[in-house]
């Protein structure tokens, strides 16, 4: 009853100081620089439980929730049930220059509210569980600043979410320092002043620590006993957990908790790594297999309850006393696990070197300091302030070094560990090694013995064997000689060969294809020549009778239609006699190309015979169209030898290429002038002739319409032509020229074209 009427007291005394505290807390006024960093006091600030962990600033900031925010004090019944909370104070710059200011409690999450000139919130985010690329201000400190000038006032929102302030939130009060302080200013200090060193020790550590694993994996690959490879998963897991913990967030800017998981998973792995290169070392399970047991089995215990207490101290924060009391209980039972296991292991140390085992007293000399070292060093950090960094500690000369010493001595113990554990090793391995080489020696011995009786066998069989192998050899360079010759002369008539019967194939077809021309050409033309003649006399009789009986019609508008009817019939009259005379023309192109390759080939002076049918082509151009004139180019190479080609079917091929390049240009000057675009531009064909490996090559290019890509690899196919009817083209100029040089001479036709700017046609012909 009295702890009832206790509770109803205590409770409404809190609700009316509540309501006796409305509005905001008085403004913290700044009058200093100098010192390390200012804890507000609980007058100074008020706070909001976020029950629901959702609310927004611009939740926090309205009517609404102005009342709500209280004065800090102990129990008001969110123990362990409320992990975010929002704090508001004012705060006034006092001294006479602008100074800049860094908040951030090393929370999970924390968040800084200030408003700009235009009554916007500005936030700005860090903490422990953000990903370090998502944190603003200084990452890696966790600080985010606000600049205050001389005299300013400013009002201030946080919000901070983490469990730890569930239990004892009224303990977490807002801190901030100075730009030129940060939050411990001895140990920036110290960063700053022994950076140099600092750089130096760690890269002398992590040297040796690599070096040391990559020749103990090096001498593992090499013997192939375990004790080298637990040494090298000790050195890698011990150097990871000794990390610096200005490294740690770039191995993980995303995810920040895998820096601490990572690294205290390292420190399990590096114990269980250590147990087992010493129970490998020193063989405990048949030396000491007491103390191997109890060793073993504390193991296990250490494994299984170091990862659960990690668990509940860092995950399953105690909502309620009980889980609390749980999180106590494995922490504590982890902790003594942890000191009864490296007891253990000095006591397996100290028996093992009292027998006398090898390499017993390099390793007991190297765990046992270490572990006096450093204890020794984090009593000092601890009875020298903890890195409270406090300017105004009596032991302020040593705090200014507390942390530089720490790293030293830790340094200088680890050195020390992995000098001598690599000193057991190598006297384990030099050992080994006298072992190994005393039992060669014997080997060797033995070996020699036998050696010996094999090589006065082996002498009088190699004797032997040399001068058969020598006979055969003779025999086998000689049988080659011949079938190479062989070869080469077979390869050489066969190469005649094919060359040949590609040749009379080819001749063999254009004079079949001739006679199949000459049988078609013969039973067309002559019904053609009657289509043709008839059409004329028709045309010829319309006439008479448009002149003649026509004109008696006194009908006038039969007299018309008569004459139409006339004109009509005559065009169509003409227009069979020109379609007559174009399947003339086709006849006589099939008649043309099954003729060739009938000729011999000669040698010939293919610059001559290019310049003289390039002088024909345009001669006959011009007097089709006196108008046109075109540039010339002759790009010839007079050192140019003689080639054996037909020279009439190669004429023909020139012939063909050059009238294509001036229609091509002829038909650009002409669609130019036409739409008004063609000022300024000039016909130009060239052609030029070259030696290139073994092959004559002749190009012919004008700066015409160009060959569009769609066509491009139909323009060797018989009867295909871009040219309209009525041209004088038959389709066949490409498609002969291409058989002349492909097959009849055994070269090659290229093309290199853009449509609208150039075509050059590639003739290669081999020399021989």
């Amino acid at each position: 009853m009295k702890t009832l009427l206790f509770t109803f007291l205590f409770v409404l005394s809190g609700l009316t100081l509540l309501k006796a505290q409305p509005g905001w807390p008085p403004a913290f006024v700044i009058t200093s620089d100098t010192v390390a960093y200012y804890r507000l006091d609980s007058t100074y600030f008020q706070i909001l439980p976020d029950k629901t962990a959702q609310l927004t600033i611009e939740q926090v900031t309205s009517p609404a929730y102005a009342q709500t925010f209280q004065f800090s004090q102990r129990g008001d019944g969110t123990f362990g049930t409320v992990e975010t909370y929002w704090y508001r104070f004012r705060l006034k710059n006092g001294l006479d220059h602008d100074v800049t200011l860094y908040f951030g409690n090393q929370l999970d999450y924390f968040e800084l509210f200030t408003q700009d000139a235009s009554g916007t919130w500005q936030r700005q985010r860090t903490g422990r569980r953000l990903p370090f690329n998502e944190r603003d201000g200084l990452k890696a400190s966790q600080a985010v600043p606000v600049m205050l000038r001389a005299g300013q006032e400013v009002v201030i929102f946080e919000r901070w979410k983490d469990p730890a302030i569930s239990y004892h939130f009224w303990d977490y009060v807002p801190t901030f320092t100075f730009e030129h302080r940060l939050w411990n200013t001895v140990y920036v200090d110290r960063l700053e002043k022994n950076r140099e060193q600092t750089i130096l020790l760690q890269a002398i550590f992590w040297g040796i620590t690599l070096i040391m694993a990559l020749y103990n994996l090096c001498i593992f690959l090499v013997v192939r006993e375990r004790v080298y490879l637990y040494y090298t998963f000790f050195l890698l897991f011990f150097g990871f957990s000794r990390m610096p913990a200005s490294v740690r967030p770039y191995l993980f800017p995303d995810f920040s908790d895998a820096i601490y998981y990572s690294q205290l998973a390292a420190y399990i792995l590096t114990d269980l790594c250590l147990i087992q290169f010493i129970r490998s070392f020193l063989q405990t399970a048949a030396r000491l297999p007491k103390r191997d047991t109890w060793l073993v089995r504390t193991a296990i215990l250490w494994a299984v309850f170091r990862p659960v207490e990690l668990y509940f101290t860092l995950n399953a924060f105690p909502s309620n006393e009980t889980e609390l009391a749980l999180t106590v209980f494995f922490s504590a039972t982890a902790y003594l696990i942890f000191i009864v296991l490296y007891v253990l292991i000095i006591l397996v140390l100290v028996q093992a070197a009292r027998r006398k085992y090898q390499g017993a007293k390099l390793l007991a000399g190297s765990i046992i300091p270490l572990f006096l070292l450093m204890i020794l060093g984090r009593m000092l950090f601890y009875l020298l302030g903890g890195g409270t960094g406090g300017a105004d500690s009596p032991y302020e000369k040593l705090l200014d070094n507390q942390y530089y010493t720490t790293e030293i001595i830790e340094g200088l113990a680890t050195v020390w560990l992995v000098f001598l554990f690599s000193g057991a090793l190598s006297q384990r391995y030099n050992q080994m090694r006298r072992e190994v080489a005393e039992q060669a020696l014997e080997r060797e011995r033995l070996e020699k013995e036998r050696e010996i009786e094999r090589n006065q066998l082996m002498e009088a069989q190699k004797a032997e064997l040399e001068r058969q192998v020598a006979e055969r050899t003779a025999e086998v360079v000689a049988q080659k000689e011949e079938i190479e010759a062989q070869r080469d002369s077979l390869a050489k008539t066969l190469r005649d060969l094919q060359n040949t019967q590609t040749q009379l194939i080819h001749k063999e077809k254009m004079a079949s294809l001739g006679e199949l021309t000459a049988g078609i050409a013969h039973e067309i033309q002559n019904p053609l020549n009657f289509v043709n003649n008839f059409a004329e006399s028709s045309v010829d009789l319309l006439e008479e009778l448009q002149q003649g009986p026509i004109q008696t019609v006194e009908d006038p508008d039969k007299k018309e239609e008569a004459e139409e009817l006339l004109e009509d019939l005559q065009q169509n009259l003409q227009r069979i006699c020109h379609h007559g005379q174009r399947a003339g023309s086709i006849v006589k192109g099939m008649l043309e190309h099954s003729r060739a390759g009938a000729g011999e080939k000669t040698p010939t002076d293919l610059n001559l015979l290019a310049e003289e049918y390039l002088r024909l082509a345009y001669q006959n151009l011009r007097l089709k169209d006196e108008s046109f004139e075109a540039d010339l180019r002759l790009e010839l190479d007079h050192g140019l030898e003689k080639v054996p080609v037909v020279a009439q079917e190669m004429g023909r091929v020139l012939l063909n290429l050059y009238n294509n390049a001036f229609y091509a240009v002829q038909e650009k000057a002409r669609s130019q002038a036409s739409d008004g675009s063609g000022v300024g531009f000039q016909p130009q064909v060239a052609v030029s002739t070259h030696i290139r490996e073994g092959k004559v090559e002749l190009r012919v290019k004008d700066n015409g319409t160009g060959i569009p890509e769609e066509i491009l690899g139909k323009i060797y196919q018989p009867f295909f032509t871009t040219k309209p009817t009525g041209q004088g083209n038959t389709g066949l100029g490409l498609s002969l020229s291409y058989d002349i040089v492909t097959k009849g001479h055994g070269g090659d036709m290229q093309v290199e074209t853009e449509e609208g700017q150039y075509t050059e046609m590639i003739v290669q012909i081999p020399v021989n």
